[in-house]
C-alpha cells in the first residue's frame, strides 16, 4: 500500500475536506492534528485500504457452482448416525420360558397386528439402497 494511495484516501475523507465538492485536504484541519495522531491516522487508513482490497480480491475469486453448494449442504445436513448392537439369539435360549402353546396363543391373539407390522416394515427391513 503506497503512501500516495493512503494520502489520497485521507484527502477524500470528509473531515479533512474544505467542502463536500472538494477533494483537496485543508491545511488547517491537517495541521491541527498532532504528529503522532497523523501517523496513527495514516496507519489506520492503510489497514482499512488493505482490508478492502483483500475483501475485493476474495469476492472476485470466490465463485461457487450450484452443485458445490448442494454438495456442501448435503454433507452438513443429510446424514444419519446409526448405533446398533447385534445379539446372538442363542445367548437367550435358556432364558426363554414360553412354551409352544403359549407362543401359539400369543400369535392367535395378536396375529393381525404382527402381520400388519411385518408388511409395513418389509420393504425397509429386507431391501438395501446404495447411494
Amino acid at each position: 500500500m503506497g503512501d500516495t494511495e493512503v494520502a489520497d484516501a485521507i484527502a477524500r475523507s470528509p473531515q479533512f475536506q474544505q467542502d463536500a465538492r472538494s477533494a483537496s485536504i485543508t491545511t488547517s484541519a491537517w495541521s491541527r492534528t498532532a504528529t503522532d495522531e497523523r501517523q496513527a491516522l495514516r496507519e489506520a487508513y492503510r489497514r482499512d485500504l488493505l482490508r478492502g482490497k483483500v475483501v475485493q480480491a476474495a469476492d472476485r475469486r470466490a465463485s461457487v457452482s450450484d452443485d458445490e453448494v448442494k454438495a456442501a449442504y448435503t454433507a452438513q445436513h443429510e446424514s444419519a448416525a446409526i448405533t446398533w448392537v447385534r445379539f446372538n439369539p442363542f445367548m437367550f435360549r435358556d432364558a426363554a420360558t414360553a412354551t409352544d402353546a403359549e407362543a401359539e396363543e400369543y400369535m392367535k391373539a395378536r396375529g393381525e397386528e404382527i402381520r400388519k407390522k411385518y408388511e409395513d416394515e418389509k420393504v425397509t427391513r429386507w431391501t438395501h439402497r446404495r447411494r
